[in-house]
């Protein structure tokens, strides 16, 4: 017989002897809702409220199950979702259970959790819930799939954490480095640069570190804003570094020198920075709920975008360029047309959307949503 328990344990008796065989503790992180055997097959199903649903095989003399497949997800909302690689068949997503998963739009059964160790084993060493030895929830990650069967292809820094992490989606698992802040205060953004080999953290103190993705060492440093980083991105050639602050200004960095050759004073504070590498189209959502597309050759402002009535809470280019989509607290995703600087179209959803991605083909938008 099994049973389960609030704190997602699973026990095993044995009803001829009368007495307990197992526990397996920490079988899911959640309650356990249903345990269910399969009739004339050793099998154990376990479904969970942490968005899971796991097989247990019973093939050893002892009596204890394995795990044998396993379906999991996000069992709190997503905060972040982005397209992996130029093919447009895979998602990274980061959400409020301190989890950053993979996922397949095309097969399920590829979906799966980045591992952050053996935090099962650990759990049960240390008699704590996994929950509590996760990182903290990650807040922004950067990906690039350039370098990725050499070193690390993922960044992520984590709400209120003053170290960055680097993650392998080769190997479905926390990566080799973990990035410090130089002067101990928390990585607010990142990102990789288009070649894949360095990686940046924008800092609360209004610096910007850039390390090496292959050793984790850091390289440089540019100093210039006076607040917390909110963006930083790069160009295609590596030879420009952009960021936006909490200071109100976008400022433009000299790539190998780290000095600053630009700084625009944004008529509204920005609070995300997205970038179209092809053109050189710097796109910024800000305080007043209005988009600014920056054109970094002639650093002026050439559109503006309004609309949105409530915060704007993310922003993507289409595959082409032509046009941004957004996403609000005011439950509306609009579409934004570059070359004539309309709204083009927009539609209401039920749930907050809180991160928009286009896929690289064009033929998908990707939405994550706060209640969902």
């Amino acid at each position: 017989m099994a049973t389960a328990n609030s704190e997602g344990d699973v026990a095993l008796w044995d009803l001829d002897n009368k007495r307990l065989m197992h526990v397996l503790q920490n079988a899911h992180d959640g309650v356990i809702s249903s345990v269910d055997f399969m009739v004339g097959q050793p099998l154990l199903i376990t479904s969970s409220a942490d968005n899971s649903i796991k097989e247990w095989l019973f093939d050893g003399n002892d009596g204890i199950p394995r795990l044998l497949r396993s379906r999991t997800g996000h069992f709190a909302p997503p905060q972040m979702i982005r397209y992996h690689g130029d093919d447009g068949r895979h998602l990274l997503s980061a959400g409020r259970d301190q989890t950053l998963r993979f996922f397949s739009v095309f097969r399920d059964a590829q979906n799966t959790e980045l591992s952050q160790g053996s935090l099962e084993r650990e759990s049960r060493v240390r008699h704590a819930r996994m929950s509590a030895l996760r990182f903290p929830a990650v807040t922004q990650f950067a990906s690039n799939t350039a370098m990725s069967r050499d070193w690390d292809d993922v960044v992520s820094c984590h709400q209120g954490s003053r170290d960055a992490h680097s993650w392998s989606v080769e190997r479905k698992s926390l990566g080799k480095y973990t990035l410090e802040s130089s002067d101990s205060s928390i990585v607010r953004a990142v990102a990789i640069s288009a070649c894949g080999n360095f990686g940046f953290l924008g800092l609360a103190s209004g610096v910007i570190e850039m390390a090496n993705m292959q050793s984790g060492l850091s390289r440089r440093t540019f100093v210039g804003h006076t607040k917390a980083v909110t963006g930083v991105h790069t160009d295609a050639c590596n030879l420009r570094v952009y960021s936006t602050s909490l200071d109100g200004t976008l400022r433009i960095w000299d790539f190998a020198t780290g000095n600053q050759l630009h700084c625009i004073n944004m008529p509204s504070t920005p609070s995300h920075l997205i970038v179209y590498r092809e053109s050189s189209l710097l796109a910024c959502a800000c305080d007043d709920a209005c988009i600014r597309v920056i054109d970094a050759e002639s650093t002026r402002i050439v559109r503006t975008f309004s609309g949105h009535r409530n915060r704007i809470t993310d922003l993507a280019f289409s595959n082409d360029g032509r046009w941004i989509v957004s996403s609000s607290l005011d439950c509306t995703i609009r579409t934004w047309d570059l070359p004539t600087g309309y709204m083009v179209d927009w539609f209401r959803v039920e749930s907050v959307p809180v991160s928009v991605a286009f896929s690289p083909m064009g033929d998908f938008l990707a939405t994550a949503h706060m209640d969902s």
